[in-house]
């Protein structure tokens, strides 16, 4: 059994980000290097229910700069949850004020209203709550306490982004709001944050904190002492793309939490994130609280990562850690000491959740066990089985045999060993300087390059084939056969090269048997095909073979620090003149069932009607 380790989180990055990176590179300078900055900065404004917002360089600026505004300094106490991030803390003591941290909820995990309040002194300026993990906090109570002693409330709004307290989103509460974007956070933009505030002006004075404090008036001359601490257009630009698709990201999540529950219902002494009368849970991560004191934490995580479940225990309590002062916290100690995080990034399938839910029961059921040994399922089957089809195939050959012309011909798959004997690397060598076009560039590969490309293959690239094109006399050509996507059964021919003097169409009919290799053998439901020539010629090539036309790139040839030459997608139209094009072609294999979003769940829609898949 082959099987990855499932990873805790990730982004979600798709087209869009990239396109409007690539704007924002291209485009987004002198008098337009704000217009990426400007239109975020009013989508997650409106997004979040506050009349304005600030993109900041990272949500330890954003708290930092907002105390900072709100004049709080040495002497002053904030209010903060033990279970929190640490930057919240670091900001208030970077103020010069004490943090004072209080209890959580028992059931929220968020900040408690009541410990809040047994904590609020004469020196109290301000509140931070923070949405633990999705869970939006008790923001009504908390807000009539801050009104009731006069004091504003900071929301740190980043875990709780798409969750809801009655009808207003979470980070709507508060004097003002901060919403993260960093790499681990549900939305990124690769750093930053975004303040959010509806006092035109509070806002305007930390604004001008952020901005170098430097006059409105005349951008040359300094007022008061400030910071430089505003997001770049670059960044900006991958935020918007994210607002744009917030509500996929926020059902994504959900999504997921749904089958971790649907799983893990019935299992005794495990609560996963709870869900609170009159609130919406955005899910952001899915915690674990391990309630029978049976379980042994640091053991229970060490089999779940010999189970190839990457996991993590949530935030420790803030006054635990070296920097802060230690406080009586029972609840957050609790929490701290016993809960984890799973596997829950957006791009998390059925069957991977289905695999980590398997090997908790499986541990927990039994505890002397060192690791679980769940079923794969779906595509983490098919990949399992895929790739020790191909171990096998680099170990010791596999041969699909096929004709052409009358003649008999073979697809082999060239092994490890072969592949780095010098009479292999040789005349691969030679095959490789005569045909740059298929790997986009040249000059010719120097024996080095040579030499680590074959070690990759035989060595670190487990879903990769070099297929020979031969007769008994001679090798006429190489194919490979990589970029394997198991869950949507999808793989790419690469690197499609004939001698010269090889028999006319050999080509072709090599491509056509190495597709029935990879539907009858491999799983696969589509091939995908990258080459580099004109419309013309792309047009030929899929009418004789079957391909769908699926993109068209213009390309520009780049120098690499190496001395070698590259070509490089466009992403400017217009900018510069497009130097080649490189066409993806696509060929389905076999009728495929329609997958539901998120990966396959066992149920088929359209199943045998072509007409019904996409």
């Amino acid at each position: 059994m082959i099987v990855d380790p499932i990873p805790l989180t990730g982004p979600s990055i798709g087209h869009r980000e990239i396109e409007l990176a690539a704007e924002a590179g291209g485009l987004g300078w002198n008098a337009r290097g704000r217009m990426h900055v400007d239109a975020f900065q009013r989508e997650v404004a409106g997004r979040m229910g506050q009349r304005h917002g600030l993109a900041l360089a990272s949500s330890h600026a954003a708290i930092f700069l907002t105390l900072a505004g709100l004049g709080i300094k040495a002497g002053d106490e904030v209010l903060l949850p033990e279970i929190a991030e640490p930057f919240l803390a670091a900001a208030v003591v970077h103020v010069g004020a004490t943090p004072v941290f209080c209890d959580v909820d028992p059931v929220t995990l968020c900040l408690s209203p009541e410990s809040a309040a047994r904590n609020t002194t004469p020196r109290t300026r301000c509140i931070v709550p923070s949405h633990f993990f999705g869970q939006p906090c008790d923001m009504p109570a908390i807000m009539k306490l801050a009104a009731d002693k006069g004091i504003p409330v900071i929301e740190n709004a980043t875990q709780g982004v798409g969750a809801t307290i009655g009808d207003r989103p979470a980070g709507s509460f508060g004097t003002f709001a901060v919403v993260g974007f960093e790499p681990e956070y549900p939305l990124v933009a690769g750093g930053g944050a975004v303040l959010l505030c509806s006092h035109d002006g509070l806002m305007e004075r930390v604004a001008r904190l952020a901005g170098s404090g430097m006059s409105a008036a005349n951008p040359m001359v300094a007022e008061i002492n400030g910071f430089y601490a505003l997001m770049s257009n670059l960044q900006a630009a991958v935020g918007l793309a994210q607002m744009e698709r917030f509500d996929e990201i926020i059902q994504g999540r959900r999504r997921i939490f749904d089958w971790y529950l649907e799983e893990l219902k019935d299992v005794p002494g495990i609560r996963l994130n709870p869900d609170v009368p009159g609130t919406t849970n955005s899910r952001w991560m899915v915690t674990c609280l391990l309630e029978d004191p049976a379980i042994d934490r640091p053991s229970f995580m060490k089999r779940l990562l010999a189970s190839k479940v990457v996991c993590s225990p949530t935030f420790y309590p803030l006054s635990s850690m070296p920097p802060f002062r230690n406080a009586d916290n029972p609840v957050a100690r609790t929490v701290g000491m016993r809960a984890l995080l799973l596997p829950c990034g957006h791009n998390r399938t059925r069957e991977e959740i289905a695999f980590v839910c398997s090997a908790i029961r499986q541990l927990l059921a039994d505890p002397e066990i060192p690791a679980a040994d769940p079923e794969l399922t779906g595509w983490l089957k098919a990949k399992s089985d895929a790739l020790e089809l191909m171990a096998r195939w680099k170990a010791e050959g596999h041969a699909v045999p096929f004709e052409h012309e009358g003649a008999s011909y073979r697809l082999r798959t060239v092994t490890a060993d072969e592949a780095k004997s010098p009479a292999y690397m040789e005349e691969a060598k030679a095959l490789r300087d005569a045909h740059p076009e298929a790997f986009l560039g040249g000059p010719p590969l120097t024996w080095e390059q040579m030499r680590k490309i074959m070690e990759d293959y035989g060595t670190v690239s487990r879903d990769f084939l070099l297929i020979a094109v031969e007769d008994d006399s001679r090798v006429w050509g190489e194919l490979a056969l990589q970029s394997f996507d198991f869950v949507k059964r999808t793989c790419s021919l690469e690197s499609h090269m004939m001698r010269d003097d090889a028999p006319k169409g050999l080509a072709s009919a090599a491509v056509l048997a190495m597709c029935g290799m990879c539907r009858d053998e491999l799983g696969m439901e589509r091939l995908f095909c990258n080459i580099v020539g004109s419309n013309h010629k792309s047009r030929v090539l899929a009418s004789y073979l079957g391909y769908e036309l699926q993109s068209s790139v213009n390309m520009r040839k780049a120098t690499l620090p190496d001395g070698t030459w590259t070509y490089r997608p466009m992403y400017i139209a217009g900018r510069d003149r497009a130097e080649e094009t490189l066409v993806t072609l696509a060929r389905r294999l076999k009728t495929t069932a329609i997958q539901q979003e998120g990966g396959s769940d066992g149920r088929t829609v359209g199943a045998g009607n072509p007409a019904a898949v996409p």
